[in-house]
Order: C-alpha cells, then sequence, then structure tokens
C-alpha cells in the first residue's frame, strides 16, 4: 500500500486511483438519479474511506469487515461525497446467510 517495494502488477496507488476514477462517469447523471454499482469489497471500501477521510492503512479493516452482498450507499452532491450506509444486510433475513467476503 505503501509503494516501499518493487510490484509488477498494479500497484495499490494507481488500483486505488482506478477505482475512484470511476466518479468521473457519474457525471453523466443527473440529480436525483439513483445509480447501482456492483463490486467487491475492496472498491467499496477505497469510495467509503474517500467520503470519511480514511487513509489507506484502514481500507483493509472496511474491507475485512463486509459482508457478502451487503449494500452499501453513498451520495455524490458535485463534489461531495457522502457515505449513508454501509455494510447492510436487511435483505438476508435468515442470518446463516451472512458470511464475510
Amino acid at each position: 500500500m505503501e509503494g516501499r517495494y518493487p510490484c509488477r502488477t498494479e500497484s495499490w496507488a494507481a488500483f486505488t486511483e482506478r477505482v475512484l476514477s470511476a466518479r468521473a462517469s457519474l457525471g453523466v447523471h443527473q440529480p436525483g438519479d439513483a445509480v447501482a454499482v456492483f463490486t467487491s469489497a475492496t472498491p467499496i471500501s477505497i469510495w467509503v474511506a474517500a467520503s470519511l477521510g480514511v487513509s489507506n492503512g484502514h481500507i483493509m479493516r472496511l474491507a475485512g469487515a463486509m459482508y457478502n452482498t451487503a449494500v452499501t450507499t453513498l451520495r455524490l452532491r458535485g463534489d461531495d461525497l457522502m457515505l449513508f450506509t454501509f455494510n447492510g444486510v436487511a435483505h438476508l433475513a435468515d442470518p446463516r446467510l451472512r458470511t464475510f467476503r
């Protein structure tokens, strides 16, 4: 994450930048539009961290706490990214279905 070691694949910084660059594509939507994004725990955690101003070192803690199929709600108003819900599993009535990533 800190880039201290050489990497043959995409660096953490490049991955984070790529994930957050998806924000630009949201500009084609009108205010009030709802957009659903389906992805894995780490990209969701990157966006949540960006909304809260959390450092890279804590992103994996967020990812590790996420349930499979959890719902997270973020709102973008202009340049302001706001977290409304994180890791919701109300759609999983049976607790046995609530598994971690």
